[in-house]
């Protein structure tokens, strides 16, 4: 059971179902690309300066996920549940291709049902924040590489032969396009390196010709040249204080699935190495180095490895099967119960929830709603001191009465100085915060209400008033205090993706 051609894929469905319902916080992105979907909407074009914030700023706003936002918008204005099925369609397509790329390559049909959980427990990160552009970078690689198989082993050119359409979307939704466009060259130099072996393999000039088609695809987008100059900034930009920028723990949990899926990859390409496409070793060793030095990117030698050296996948399941031959066997007849069980279950819950998906709510726990509503009803409008995580709220819920000091577009908005000035504005313990405050010169400040501010709340006295105050968040305004703020509690919460502007 669950392990025909498409018995593991669909428990593994609905296995990803059950891990992306019980975690339903919006991304922090989220609520700024939606911002930039309605501006977009309002205008009829992508507008080339920010209108959102007042701090300094780029000279040209350069959103390379413009097209992603006005299809975030669309949903958002459909409701939270139309936001969270989406994600969850496009990870399962995503799965699909890396399912097919599998099979096309060589994967054994009748793979055991473990060895798919684990990569797809390995990569739920991806789509576990509802939702978030780089979906679409996922979705669109794994499409590459699939019909990059297709063509090789089949020499059937048709969904190759889509990728400079795709690329006209891809460019203008995420900035993950280049990863796609190097894996491409690289297969393109592997059929080359082939053909001066006198390896039989397909022709080169075909994906060669879909390579440029591909780059001249790009330059369809609102900025022309100056979104490959952006690009390479972007690229080269380290991002010191963005946690899935940051180097990956090698002690941490989830890096012991890019740890076994590498060793997998490194002992495929020393046992079958007779077999196994040039291309796959330095998509394996990218892969590596994207992985551990980028969080965000430890999905990637997990995704090579499976759909490039799928025969080291079987090898590895048959090693753990052989070795745990009887525990094996009894294991598989015990879970089979349970097994069925939980696919009972999560059908009825996922049936269920489509049904009720008017209803649906995601989490808004961790983002300053009661605050921001009150701020928005009891005063006139301004300019609003926010940090990075709760930048992007605040600007969808308050624009275009306020402006905020800082958001989730970073480098498409912000130049690393005002990064580090408010970020030293809001923190009690630098030396310069009053000077940053100073030289931000907001006309409110949202804060976190917890143990950090401590009893350093003298920062914001003086000239500053606390005119808000709930568990979660404070507020203080450039003016006098006639009474203290009391805690608020908000009864509901509001529909949050009714746009004010």
């Amino acid at each position: 059971m669950f392990t025909g051609r498409f018995g593991a894929f669909f428990f593994a469905a609905l296995f990803l179902f059950c891990i992306l319902d019980s975690y339903l916080i919006a991304d922090p992105d989220l609520f700024a690309r939606v911002a930039t979907g309605r501006l977009v909407e309002i205008l009829g074009y992508m507008p080339l300066h920010d209108p959102f914030s007042f701090t300094p700023k780029n000279p040209q706003w350069v959103d390379h996920e413009w097209l992603s936002g006005v299809i975030f918008y669309k949903l958002a204005s459909l409701g939270d549940g139309a936001l969270f099925m989406f994600g969850y369609l496009i990870a399962v397509w995503t799965l699909l291709f890396i399912y097919r790329a599998y099979r096309v390559n060589g994967g054994d049909e009748r793979f055991p049902l473990w060895i798919f959980l684990i990569f797809v427990i390995g990569t739920s990160y991806l789509w576990q924040s509802v939702v978030r552009a780089q979906v679409f970078t996922y979705f669109f690689l794994s499409y590459l590489i699939f019909s990059m198989l297709v063509y090789r082993r089949q020499a059937f050119r048709r969904y190759l032969a889509l990728m400079p359409f795709i690329t006209i979307c891809w460019v203008n939704m995420h900035g993950g396009v280049v990863l796609g466009l190097l894996f491409l060259a690289i297969f393109v130099g592997s059929l080359v390196c082939e053909r001066i072996r006198n390896h039989a393999s397909p022709s080169w000039l075909f994906p060669f010709a879909i390579l440029l088609l591909c780059l001249l695809a790009t330059f369809v987008n609102p900025y022309g040249l100056s979104y490959w100059s952006f690009i390479t900034e972007a690229i080269l930009m380290k991002r010191p204080n963005i946690t899935e920028w940051q180097s990956v723990s090698l002690n941490d949990l989830g890096s012991l699935y890019v740890h076994l899926f590498l060793i997998i990859g490194i002992l495929s390409a020393l046992i079958y190495r007779d077999i196994i496409f040039y291309e796959a070793y330095v998509f394996l060793i990218l892969g590596a180095y994207f992985g551990y030095k980028h969080a965000r990117f430890a999905a990637l030698p997990m995704i090579v490895v499976f759909t490039y050296m799928p025969v080291g996948i079987d090898w590895f399941a048959r090693l753990v099967c052989n070795v745990l031959a009887g525990w094996y066997i009894r294991l598989r007849r015990s879970a089979m119960i349970g097994i069925v069980i939980f696919t009972v279950v999560i059908l009825v819950h996922f049936f269920w929830t489509l049904i009720t998906l008017s209803s649906f709510r995601l989490d808004y726990t961790p983002y300053p709603v009661a605050s921001l509503e009150w701020l928005r009803a009891n005063r006139e409008g301004g300019r609003v001191l926010v940090g990075f995580n709760e930048g992007s709220y605040a600007l969808w819920r308050l624009f275009p009465k306020f402006l905020v000091s800082l958001d989730g577009r970073y480098e498409e908005v912000y130049p690393e100085y005002t990064v580090e000035l408010v970020m030293s504005a809001l923190d009690p313990n630098n030396p310069r915060q009053k000077k940053s405050i100073k030289e931000i010169n907001p006309d409110y400040i949202l804060t976190r209400n917890s143990k950090i501010l401590g009893g350093k709340k003298e920062i914001f006295k003086g000239r500053w008033c606390q005119i808000y105050r709930d568990d979660s968040y404070l507020i203080f305004a450039k003016e006098r205090c006639l009474k203290e703020a009391a805690d608020f509690h908000m009864s509901s919460v509001p529909f949050i993706w009714k746009p004010n502007f």
